[in-house]
C-alpha cells in the first residue's frame, strides 16, 4: 500500500462518504423539510462518486488480483453512469426518473461492503481467488438488475390497487 496510499485515501474517504450520505437522500422527510440540505448532500454525493469511482480502477490494477480489474472497471462505470443519469434527470426536471436512477446508483456503492460481508463467510473465503471473483461479479450483477426490479415492482403494486377499486365499482 505504500506506493498508492494517496490513491487509497482518495478512494476510501470519498467512497465511505458516499456510502454514508446516500441513505439520507432517500428520506422523504429530509427532502420535504430541508430541500437545501438534500441538494447539498446530493451534490456532495455526486462529487464523491466522481472521485471514488475512477480512482478505484488504478487501485484495482495496482493491488490486484488481475481477475478483478474488469470487475472494478465495470462497477466504477456503472456507478458513474447511474449517478450522472440521476444528475441529468434532476437538472432537467425529471424528478421521478431522478429518484429511480439514484435507486440504481446506490447499489454500486454498496458492492464494496456486500462483497466483503459475503466473503467473510468462512466457507466462501476458503474458495480463494475464484470464489472472490464469483462473489464480486455476482454482487455487481445484482447491483445492475435488482434496482430495476424493485422500481418495476413498485410500479406494479401501485397499478394493482386502482384495478381492485375499478372491479368493485363495476359490480
Amino acid at each position: 500500500y505504500a506506493g498508492i496510499g494517496w490513491l487509497l485515501a482518495l478512494h476510501g474517504v470519498f467512497g465511505a462518504l458516499a456510502l454514508f450520505i446516500a441513505p439520507f437522500q432517500f428520506s422523504s422527510r429530509l427532502r420535504q423539510r430541508h430541500i437545501r440540505v438534500h441538494r447539498f448532500m446530493g451534490r456532495l454525493y455526486i462529487f464523491c462518486v466522481a472521485v471514488a469511482a475512477p480512482v478505484s480502477i488504478p487501485v484495482a490494477v495496482i493491488l490486484g488480483p488481475s481477475v478483478l480489474v474488469m470487475a472494478a472497471t465495470t462497477q466504477a462505470v456503472g456507478w458513474i453512469v447511474t449517478t450522472a443519469t440521476a444528475f441529468y434527470c434532476v437538472r432537467t426536471g425529471r424528478i421521478q426518473q431522478h429518484r429511480e436512477w439514484m435507486i440504481r446508483s446506490y447499489p454500486f456503492a454498496m458492492v464494496f461492503v456486500v462483497v466483503r460481508a459475503i466473503f467473510a463467510i468462512p466457507a466462501i473465503a476458503r474458495t480463494g481467488e475464484i470464489g472472490l471473483a464469483t462473489v464480486v461479479w455476482s454482487v455487481i450483477a445484482t447491483a445492475c438488475f435488482l434496482p430495476s426490479f424493485v422500481i418495476a415492482w413498485q410500479s406494479l403494486a401501485a397499478s394493482r390497487a386502482p384495478a381492485k377499486v375499478r372491479a368493485v365499482a363495476a359490480d
